[in-house]
């Protein structure tokens, strides 16, 4: 059943040159997950990390970000999305959406595009 949902969160960005590796890293030394092993569904470490821990980790605008504080809950409120970048790089956000059409990471997407510069 689909449903308004609000979620909020703060994204805190990991600095890497190499997003696949850093991911592979993280699989391997935050959820112990033998990487030599590769689930058959999944066809890259950045995609076995940001699908399988979700809510830990997301890749926005090519650029990898750790999630801390995610709270979520149902909401008949409209939409919206307050985003706003802090000096320090961290992302937080604040989102109301209908869940039937769209997912928070999209929202957020979107919402960078027009983020507000300050904390």
């Amino acid at each position: 059943m689909s449903e308004y949902v609000r979620t909020k969160a703060v994204l805190t960005e990991v600095k890497t040159n190499d997003i696949e590796e850093t991911c592979k890293q993280i699989l391997q030394n935050e959820f112990h997950q033998d990487i030599t092993n590769i689930p058959l569904f999944i066809n890259s470490y950045t995609e076995w990390l940001t699908d399988c821990y979700y809510k830990f980790y997301v890749v926005l605008n090519n650029r990898l970000y750790k999630i801390s504080d995610f709270e979520k809950e149902l909401d008949p409120t409209p939409e919206y999305c307050n985003i706003q970048i802090c000096p320090d790089g961290k992302i937080t956000f604040d989102t109301m959406y209908y869940n039937g059409c769209a997912n928070w990471r999209e929202i957020v997407q979107e919402g960078l595009k027009g983020a507000v510069k300050n904390c």
